[in-house]
C-alpha cells in the first residue's frame, strides 16, 4: 500500500512540473514574440531576463544584455531620470510611462518608454518591466509640431497680410478718385457704404447718402437701364456666385450733384452676397473730349478727301498741258520747226529733264492719290519674277551708269510664275532701285536678289548708301516724308516713292520693310508678295 502511495505521489510531481514547464514555456514563448520587450532585473538593476525582441530595437541579443547592468545601455544625461524611477520601484511605486532613451548597440539613443512594477518577497524581490519602443511615435509627434509651427506661422503672416491688405484697401477706399459704395438689392438700392471720394464727384453729405436712394440721384431717363442691371443680378446672383460666371455690369449713366449739375459716369455693379459694389467715374471731361475728338476727325476725314480729290484733279489738269510742251519741246530739239545751234539743243535738252522730271512727280501723286482713294487699277496676271527683275534692272542701268555703279542681279532657280500686276511691282522696283542708286556713291555696287521663303517670294534691293536713321525708319514710308541728311538737299524728289511701293505691295498681299547693314553701311529694302495670288 505504501509503495502504491509514493508512486501516486511521484506521478502528481511529475505532472506538476510538467504543468509549470509548460507555463514557462508558454511565457517564454509570449515574451520572445511581442513587439514590447519583456523584461526583468534585480534590485541593483541587473538583467535577469530579456525578451528576443530586444533585437530589433537595441541591436542586442538576450544573451548579450542578460548579467549586464541596465545602467550601461542608459545614456549619461538620463541616468539620474532612471534611478529616480528605480527608486520608486524598490519602495513599492509602479512605474508608468516613463520615457527615456537607451542606447543602441551601434551608440545612437533610441527612444523609449518603461512601464515596471516591484514583484516577489522577502529576498526574491525582481522588478519586472515592459520596454516600447517610441522612435516612430516620437518622429510623428515632431513632425505635428513642425507642422503646427508651420501653421502658426502661416497664420500669422496671413494676420499680417489681412492687416496690411485691410489698410491698404483703406487707404484706397478713402483716397481713390472714383466714387465707391455698396448699395442693397432692393428696389430702391439704397447706399450702405460711401468712400470719401464722393465729396469730390458728388458733394452731397455722407449723413444724406447713406440709407438714400441711388435713383434720387440718376436722370431719369436713365432709372430704366439701371433698373434692368439690378432685376439681372438678382435674378442671376445665386447661380453666379457659385460658379464664378457673373461678372461686373457696366453702364453709362447722368447723375446730379448737390448743386444740381449733370455729370456723365461710368459705373460699374459687381454682385456680393448680400450688397452691391458700386464704382463710378466722372467721365464728364472725357466725353466732351472724345466728342470734339470725333468733331474733328470728321473735319481731318472731308480735308482728306478734298486733298485726294485735289491731287487726283490737279494731276489729271497738268499731265495734259505738259504733255504737249514735251512734244513742242522735242520738236523743237528735232530741228522740225527750224534748225537750232549747240547752245540751244543743250538748253532744250536741261528742259526735256526737268519735263521728264516733273512727269514723274506728276504721277507719283497721280498714283498715291489712286491708292489713298482705293481707285487704283491693277491688272493681275502669269508673271515670270527672273524676266521681271532682269527687264527693271535694264531700265535702270543707264542711270547707274552715270555713277559707275554696278547692278548684281540673283534670282533662285525654280522660282514659279507669281500672279501679279507685272508693271506695278516693277514699279516698286524701280522706285528702290533709283533710291540705291540716288543715295549709293561711285564706283559702288548695288544688288537685286530674289528667293523664296514659305508661300512667299522675298525681293531685296540692297546698296552701299549712307543708310537710314534707326529713329526714322518707320516713318519713311509714309506720305511725303523725306529722311532729312542736312541742309543741302543734295537728293531730289517730294517723298512719295516709297509710299507707293508701301501701297501698291500691301495690295497685292505683301509687306515691306527696310534695314541698316550691319556696319551702318548701305541698307537693305526688302518685299515680300504671297506665292497664291490675292489681288484678281
Amino acid at each position: 500500500m505504501r509503495q502504491k502511495h509514493d508512486q501516486r505521489m511521484l506521478n502528481i510531481g511529475h505532472t506538476a512540473d510538467a504543468s509549470i514547464e509548460e507555463q514557462v514555456n508558454r511565457l517564454q514563448l509570449i515574451a520572445n514574440n511581442t513587439e514590447d520587450v519583456i523584461l526583468q532585473a534585480s534590485l541593483s538593476s541587473r538583467i535577469t531576463f530579456m525578451g528576443a525582441s530586444c533585437y530589433p530595437i537595441t541591436g542586442y541579443t538576450p544573451e548579450e544584455v542578460i548579467g549586464r547592468s541596465f545602467t550601461e545601455f542608459v545614456p549619461k544625461k538620463e541616468l539620474p531620470k532612471y534611478f529616480m524611477r528605480i527608486k520608486d520601484l524598490v519602495v513599492g511605486k509602479n512605474v508608468n510611462d516613463f520615457e527615456t532613451y537607451i542606447l543602441h548597440k551601434n551608440g545612437y539613443p533610441i527612444p523609449v518608454e518603461f512601464s515596471g512594477k516591484l514583484i516577489g518577497e522577502g529576498n526574491k524581490k525582481f522588478i519586472n518591466a515592459v520596454m516600447r519602443d517610441i522612435s516612430k511615435r516620437k518622429q510623428v509627434a515632431q513632425e505635428l509640431k513642425e507642422l503646427n509651427d508651420r501653421l502658426e506661422h502661416m497664420v500669422r503672416v496671413q494676420k499680417s497680410e489681412l492687416h496690411e491688405a485691410n489698410n491698404r484697401y483703406r487707404l484706397i477706399m478713402e483716397y481713390a478718385s472714383d466714387l465707391i459704395a455698396t448699395v442693397s438689392y432692393d428696389n430702391d438700392m439704397r447706399f450702405i457704404y460711401v468712400s470719401p471720394s464722393h465729396k469730390e464727384e458728388l458733394g452731397h453729405p455722407m449723413k444724406h447718402l447713406v440709407g438714400s436712394s441711388l435713383f434720387e440721384y440718376i436722370h431719369e431717363e436713365d432709372t430704366e437701364k439701371l433698373s434692368q442691371v439690378r432685376n439681372y443680378l438678382l435674378d442671376h446672383k445665386f447661380k453666379g456666385l457659385i460658379t464664378g460666371t457673373l461678372k461686373a455690369q457696366y453702364l453709362d449713366l447722368r447723375i446730379r450733384d448737390m448743386h444740381g449739375s449733370w455729370h456723365d459716369i461710368e459705373m460699374s455693379l459687381t454682385p456680393l452676397d448680400s450688397e452691391i459694389v458700386l464704382i463710378s467715374r466722372d467721365i464728364t471731361e472725357r466725353k466732351r473730349s472724345v466728342e470734339e475728338i470725333q468733331r474733328k476727325n470728321v473735319e481731318l476725314q472731308e480735308l482728306d478727301a478734298l486733298k485726294t480729290a485735289f491731287l487726283n484733279t490737279t494731276s489729271h489738269e497738268l499731265r495734259t498741258p505738259m504733255t504737249m510742251v514735251k512734244g513742242y519741246v522735242e520738236m523743237l530739239a528735232s530741228g522740225i520747226l527750224g534748225s537750232v545751234n549747240a547752245d540751244q539743243r543743250k538748253s532744250l535738252d536741261v528742259v526735256l529733264r526737268n519735263i521728264d522730271r516733273l512727269n514723274r512727280l506728276v504721277q507719283d501723286i497721280f498714283d498715291i492719290s489712286g491708292l489713298e482713294s482705293h481707285t487704283m487699277r491693277f491688272q493681275p496676271k502669269s508673271t515670270d519674277v527672273g524676266k521681271l527683275v532682269e527687264q527693271t534692272v535694264e531700265t535702270m542701268w543707264h542711270f547707274a551708269q552715270g555713277k559707275s555703279i554696278r547692278i548684281d542681279t540673283t534670282v533662285s532657280n525654280g522660282l514659279s510664275e507669281i500672279v501679279v500686276d507685272g508693271d506695278r511691282i516693277q514699279q516698286v522696283l524701280m522706285n528702290l532701285l533709283d533710291n540705291a542708286i540716288k543715295f549709293s556713291p561711285c564706283d559702288s555696287e548695288i544688288s537685286v536678289n530674289v528667293g523664296r521663303a514659305d508661300d512667299v517670294v522675298v525681293f531685296e534691293v540692297r546698296d552701299c548708301g549712307c543708310g537710314v536713321p534707326p529713329n526714322e525708319v518707320n516713318r519713311i514710308f509714309e506720305s511725303f516724308y523725306q529722311v532729312d541728311y542736312g541742309v543741302d538737299r543734295r537728293y531730289n524728289g517730294i517723298g512719295l516713292g516709297l509710299a507707293i511701293c508701301r501701297g501698291i505691295v500691301g495690295c497685292h498681299g505683301g509687306k515691306i520693310w527696310v534695314e541698316n547693314c550691319v556696319g551702318g553701311r548701305g541698307c537693305v529694302f526688302r518685299f515680300t508678295l504671297p506665292v497664291n495670288p490675292v489681288i484678281t
